[in-house]
């Protein structure tokens, strides 16, 4: 894990962005992104980048086990890195937002099966930020995308198990963040932006997850970046930013 904490962080409490890099589940380069997440630093943030174990050495849902670690172990050491732990939210983008939300919509319950919610009883994330996250596996290739997603040695295959997507069904609806979003379940609000550009994880795998969001009543905000692609710089701007910051301020 990375950690990089805002200037004179000595003097105050700040909110926790627990960021988990994108990386097709497989190993993260986890120097991606610490350029591009520095300016929270500078805006008064804790960021933790999460380093997940890749599907070359276990597949879901280790990825999500490892976040949970990760997030306890911030929390248990909220003093030493001088954390809020009224203001926590999860971040990722590409397979890390499907990891986020995965973490987040499971951390209180047991519908991922992983008997941890007495762990987690204490700990309440305000809200989760979605990168362009592959949302439903099932379903990515039947949108528009330059790859195949169902094979075997496709990234989604590799997350379950090195297995065809559509030989098993049931296991791919587990990964899905659509698999945990109930109307009687306490969902934190959700921020999600995807480019409309999008050649890798389709724009319309964010839809579905705002659809059920909406459909299920829950708080949700959806910004289509128009002729973004897949990890486009036009994430990391300023402008994107403080749509980021605007949530979090409102959820906070």
């Amino acid at each position: 894990m990375e950690i990089m904490l805002p200037p004179n962080a000595h003097d105050h409490q700040f909110p926790l962005l627990l960021f988990v890099q994108g990386s097709a589940w497989r190993k993260q380069n986890m120097a991606g992104h610490l350029v591009q997440l520095l300016p929270f630093c500078k805006r008064g943030y804790v960021v933790a980048m999460v380093e997940y174990r890749s599907s070359k050495i276990a597949g879901f849902p280790a990825q999500i086990e490892d976040t949970k670690k990760a997030l306890h172990f911030m929390v248990g050491h909220q003093k030493e890195f001088h954390i809020d732990p009224e203001r926590i939210f999860l971040w990722g983008d590409s397979s890390g937002a499907n990891t986020a939300l995965s973490t987040g919509l499971t951390l209180h319950n047991n519908l991922l099966e992983d008997d941890q919610a007495a762990v987690f009883s204490d700990i309440q994330v305000r809200g989760i930020i979605d990168f362009y996250g592959p949302i439903n596996l099932l379903t990515m290739n039947d949108q528009p995308s330059i790859q195949d997603h169902m094979g075997s040695d496709s990234p989604e295959g590799a997350f379950i198990g090195h297995k065809r997507v559509d030989q098993h069904p049931e296991l791919a609806q587990k990964t899905s963040p659509l698999h945990f979003i109930r109307k009687d379940a306490n969902i934190p609000p959700i921020f999600i932006i995807h480019g409309d550009h999008d050649r890798i994880v389709p724009f319309e795998q964010s839809v579905e997850l705002y659809r059920k969001l909406k459909a299920e009543d829950k708080q949700v905000v959806f910004y289509q970046l128009k002729g973004a692609d897949h990890g486009d710089e036009a994430f990391y701007k300023d402008n994107v930013y403080d749509l980021v910051e605007k949530f979090i301020h409102q959820n906070s």
